[in-house]
This record gives C-alpha cells, sequence and structure tokens, in this order.
C-alpha cells in the first residue's frame, strides 16, 4: 500500500527517513512519502520571561514536544532537559485537560505561553498536486496528522481527491482531525487510537 503522510516532520529527525512513523510503515511493508503541511517559528522573545520559572510556578504543562524544543532549544524529551514528566501518555488535549483537573485542582494559578507559532509550509499544495497527477503513483491512503492539515487541504480535499479520487482512503490521527474530516462530507476510513507510529500502523493495516 502507498501512504501519504501529511505531517511536519519528527521533532528529531533530520530528514524525511528519520521520521518514526516513516520507519515503523516502511519497516513493515508499505510504501511511504511524506509531505511536510507545517513549518515552524520559535517565539523565544516570550519564552525568555520565564528563565526563572521556578521561582513562581510549580510546574510546566508541556502540549506538544516541540514546545518542549522551543523551551530549552535542545533535548529530545521533557525528561531530559531535567524535568519528571507526567500524563506524558494522555494522547489527546481532552485526555490531557482531565489529567491535568485529577491531579492539579490545587494549583488554581495558569499563565499560558505560545512556545511557537506555525505558518503553512508553502510547497504542500504543488507536492500534494504531484502526487495526484496521471503518469505518477496515486496514493492508496492519505494520513492527515492534526485538524489544521485538513484545513490547509481543504481545497484539494474538496476539488480534487472527493469527486475524481474517491478511492483514496483517509485516515486521521485522533478524533479532532477525523471530525474536520467529517465535517467537510468526506469519509474516514479509519481512525489511530493514539498519536504514536504504533497506532498508526495497526490503524492501516486494518485497511489491507
Amino acid at each position: 500500500m502507498y501512504v501519504v503522510l501529511l505531517k511536519s516532520a519528527g521533532d528529531n529527525a533530520t530528514s524525511i527517513g528519520d521520521d518514526p512513523y516513516v520507519q515503523i510503515l516502511k519497516n513493515s511493508g508499505f510504501s511511504v512519502d511524506l509531505l511536510e503541511t507545517l513549518d515552524f517559528e520559535y517565539n523565544i522573545s516570550n519564552l525568555a520571561e520565564y528563565k526563572n520559572w521556578r521561582n513562581n510556578h510549580s510546574c510546566i504543562i508541556f502540549s506538544s514536544p516541540r514546545s518542549v524544543i522551543a523551551c530549552v532549544k535542545a533535548g529530545l524529551t521533557a525528561k531530559k532537559a531535567g524535568f519528571s514528566p507526567k500524563g506524558a501518555d494522555s494522547g489527546d488535549a481532552e485526555k490531557l485537560a482531565s489529567f491535568i483537573l485529577k491531579h492539579f485542582t490545587s494549583r488554581k494559578k495558569v499563565n499560558t505561553v505560545v512556545a511557537y507559532s506555525s505558518v503553512e509550509n508553502t510547497q504542500l499544495h504543488e507536492k500534494l498536486r504531484l502526487n495526484l497527477c496521471e503518469g505518477n503513483p496515486i496514493p492508496e491512503c492519505l494520513v492527515f496528522f492534526s485538524p489544521s492539515g485538513v484545513s490547509l487541504t481543504e481545497k484539494i480535499l474538496l476539488t480534487e481527491i472527493k469527486p475524481h479520487r474517491p478511492n483514496i482512503k483517509l485516515v486521521a490521527m485522533g478524533r479532532a482531525t477525523a471530525t474536520q474530516l467529517k465535517e467537510l462530507g468526506l469519509t474516514v476510513s479509519a481512525v489511530a487510537s493514539s498519536p504514536k507510529p504504533e497506532s498508526l500502523l495497526t490503524a492501516l493495516k486494518q485497511l489491507k
């Protein structure tokens, strides 16, 4: 099965081939391409104000690995940056919110800091259209990793894939992404249960 992933490359991947999702799928016999949906700009000046955060805060909630990179400018995980992470297996925003309320209910004061901003990868549309052109291998499956990835490709989904490539299966990483696809009137063939390469592999195997 030829699969195209619409996501950003892994946080510590130096090339697309290093991405953990690409690796696990290729090792399982899939043909895989990765189209990067977003570029990232780190808000270093905002974070500089929290250099001595321990003086005024009990903990930091990292909502993504990329926020760790933005905050400490190094390291693969919060643990390697000197933290003791909790709730790492939450999987999505809803479960993380429940975990926070359960374990930190006595800590009412919260400061929110935007660690980074995302901008559309300017080559996304061109590369996706090339994947859909006659004469090129047509993907059997597109995997969306975030609602933003769906929004960024909405025009292509509705004007090219839905009417002309209805046999391409759409897979979502998580419920929020699946909902975004369904709201466009698209059929979601599978939903990965958690944001992990193994979960995506399980979902794709069900489509074979």
